[in-house]
């Protein structure tokens, strides 16, 4: 009787030990799941800091000379001539729904304007510098070395006001210099990322 006993015992503990191989297996089979889940998690979210260190940093020059001065510098010439813009840019405003034709003597008018102001106050060079510098923010953030949505929310706002208020010298960059690509990057960064973000 006592050897069916342990035959019978030597069966149920090879069953256990089976069984307990088997769970074994499942739990360091998950644990690895789990643990190379976590590793991926912070892989992404290093990867996500380098970025938005790489944008902090245009943030910080954008803050130091001399992109702070081109900053300031081209400030101040809107606000001083803020006044003088607006009262002719009103007095071509009609007062009824604008036709296509109306759109370009304003959209003309407007340029004009913007180039005459910017040569009055001789500020190509700065404004160029700045362009320079809003392409190279777009460059990092176009390319994924920056992140697009930290790069948006602190310039966004800036790069659109900046490309409509000086489209007529980017546009006279463009021809001058026999560039297309002048700005281009600011604008494929806006388009792609104002409809993203």
């Amino acid at each position: 009787m006592r050897m069916i006993i342990l035959n019978h015992d030597k069966k149920e503990l090879e069953k256990i030990k089976l069984s307990n191989d088997i769970i074994i297996s499942w739990l360091v089979l998950l644990s690895m799941i789990v643990g190379g889940i976590y590793a991926y998690i912070q892989y992404i979210n290093a990867k996500k800091d380098k970025k938005i260190d790489e944008s902090l940093k245009f943030i910080q020059k954008f803050y130091e000379p001399p992109v702070s001065q081109y900053f300031d510098n081209i400030s101040l010439m809107w606000l001083a001539n803020k006044k003088d813009f607006w009262t002719k840019m009103e007095a071509g405003k009609p007062s009824t729904k604008v036709t296509l034709t109306e759109q370009k003597i304003i959209n003309e008018v407007f340029d004009n304007e913007t180039l005459r102001i910017i040569d009055k106050s001789n500020m190509r060079n700065d404004l160029l510098r700045m362009t320079n510098f809003l392409n190279m923010v777009s460059i990092c953030a176009n390319n994924g070395i920056c992140d697009p949505q930290t790069i948006y929310s602190f310039f966004g706002k800036y790069m659109c006001d900046f490309i409509i208020l000086h489209r007529s010298l980017i546009n006279e960059m463009r021809i001058t210099y026999s560039d297309n690509n002048t700005a281009r990057e600011i604008d494929k960064f806006l388009t792609e990322y104002a409809k993203n973000i």
